[in-house]
């Protein structure tokens, strides 16, 4: 223990009521070097438990065992009682050892004859304050070791302290477990501290982590890791376990102190969520498979349906046009009013079916490519004089592959039906990019704007399937489509893909 320097001011009770006792005692105290001396004398113990009682406070209590009211070891006992953290010298006329030896059995100090001084009294009193120090720093010291040893014994995490033994390396003898290693591994304190961590290990037991742990602690450094340990019937549990020296104030290594936290439920409920999420993903690739089936079969279709509605229809209502028409003769009568009717209604139908087969799929997607769609799907837009669209096409190929022309094209048909219908628009920029590898497509327009939140927690009535349409169709390619608009500020939908992509997940 290190040194403390000692006390250079003392107060002394001296319980004595013979005078002349009292003023050898005084004349000692007076010639002593380094250390001044406060004595108070109480000639009697009731007056000395008086002053003791009134919180006075004394480094050192003298006594006599011989008073008028007391007499031998009670005297002492019974000051002791009143005093029982201050030191007590006995100093008394009474030259036995049977008694002294009692009353330092007792808990005196020491135990002084009266006469006998010779230098001794100063000593006595000054080894038996600095005695008491040292006892009341050992017994505080004490009483933090029961508290801490209170409070890791109910600890919920495992505590494991291991000798720091090398001969024993890399598995150190069990000095010490608390409570919580017992309830959780179903091994006794007196199994532990008889064996090794190894007793916790099993098949399970990453081999990897243990040579982690193991150069970590050949190192003399802490280490974390997390691993499966098994209980003495042979259950596995997972633990976090953390590992940090102990060292005295040379430096040299005495002790491993581990603490192991129960992990086991929560790798249980990762390992759940994990496989959830992998059922969640596989749910989303067959729907992503079932969705691109379906959009490609009604591609497909409206391919099928356009090409019977142009050729076979628009052929049967060109020839009843025809027919109506009859063959004209320089000298034949004019077209009746009702035969020119027939005509301007054939005409009229057979243009709507010509405008239900682009709708459907104009061919010039298929013949001419993206760009030529996408002017077509412009021209057709800004037949409503209130609305201004312009196209920028930047493309270094002319064509690319038929399924991102198809969704491209879908795409901007969509935005500029959501525009026409909600947007409120005058302007509206459709940009159209392609390089060696990828494509960007953007459609921005002018218009009132909408809350995204708000459509997408489907808190308006019209949460627009065709936004969902554009992501779906994104997706079916590989790519990502964004939307990013806010009441009053237009929207602007981006397209970005790679040219040779495979559909990816929204996870």
């Amino acid at each position: 223990m290190p040194y403390s320097p000692l006390k250079t001011h003392l107060r002394v009770l001296l319980v004595e009521d013979h005078a002349t006792d009292a003023l050898l005692v005084r004349d000692e105290l007076n010639h002593a070097v380094g250390v001044a001396f406060e004595l108070e004398q109480a000639n009697r113990l009731p007056h000395a438990v008086a002053l003791l009682g009134a919180g006075q406070h004394y480094d050192v209590l003298l006594l006599d065992l011989s008073l008028p009211d007391s007499e031998g070891l009670d005297t002492f006992m019974r000051l002791k009682e009143a005093a029982p953290g201050v030191p007590v010298v006995v100093v008394s006329h009474r030259d036995e050892e049977a008694l002294a030896l009692m009353a330092v059995q007792a808990g005196a100090q020491d135990y002084l004859v009266k006469g006998q001084f010779e230098g001794h009294l100063i000593r006595s009193i000054r080894y038996a304050v600095e005695r008491a120090s040292l006892e009341a720093a050992h017994n505080a010291s004490k009483a933090q070791l029961n508290l801490l040893n209170a409070c890791v014994a109910r600890l919920n995490d495992v505590v494991i302290i291991t000798s720091a033994d090398t001969a024993l390396a890399p598995y150190p003898r069990i000095v010490f477990v608390n409570d919580a290693f017992i309830r959780r591994t179903g091994y006794s304190r007196e199994e532990a501290l008889c064996s090794t961590p190894r007793m916790l290990q099993g098949p399970a037991t990453e081999r990897a982590a243990l040579d982690r742990i193991a150069a970590a602690l050949k190192q003399c450094q802490p280490v974390r890791e997390e691993l499966v340990n098994y209980t003495k019937a042979g259950a596995p549990f997972w633990l976090e376990l953390d590992i940090v020296p102990l060292t005295r104030p040379d430096g040299c290594l005495t002790h491993w102190v581990a603490v192991e936290r129960d992990t086991t439920e929560r790798k249980h409920a990762a390992l759940e969520i994990a496989a959830g999420v992998q059922a969640l993903q596989e749910s989303q690739r067959q729907l992503q498979t079932l969705s691109r089936r379906i959009l490609s079969a009604q591609e497909t279709e409206r391919r099928r349906v356009a090409l019977e509605l142009h050729d076979e229809l628009g052929q049967s209502l060109t020839a009843i046009k025809i027919n109506l028409m009859g063959q004209p003769t320089p000298n034949g009568p004019p077209p009746t009013e009702l035969e020119l009717e027939n005509i301007r209604i054939v005409e009229g139908t057979l243009q709507q079916v010509r405008r239900l087969a682009l709708a459907l799929r104009p061919s010039m997607l298929d013949d001419l490519g993206l760009q030529a769609a996408l002017n077509w799907l412009v021209k057709s837009a800004t037949a409503n004089r209130d609305l201004v669209v312009r196209l920028h096409c930047t493309m270094r190929h002319e064509r690319i592959a038929s399924d991102i022309e198809t969704a491209c094209f879908r795409i901007v048909q969509e935005s500029l039906t959501n525009i026409r219908r909600h947007a409120r628009a005058k302007h509206v920029v459709i940009e159209l990019v392609t390089d060696e590898d990828k494509l960007t497509l953007l459609v921005r327009d002018d218009g009132v704007g909408f809350d995204m939140t708000a459509k997408r927690d489907g808190n308006t009535a019209d949460f627009s399937l065709g936004l969902l349409g554009i992501q779906e169709r994104a997706l079916g390619i590989g790519g990502k489509a964004t939307i990013e608009t806010a009441p009053g500020k237009g929207c602007t939908v981006r397209l970005h893909c790679a040219l040779d992509a495979s559909p990816m997940s929204i996870l």
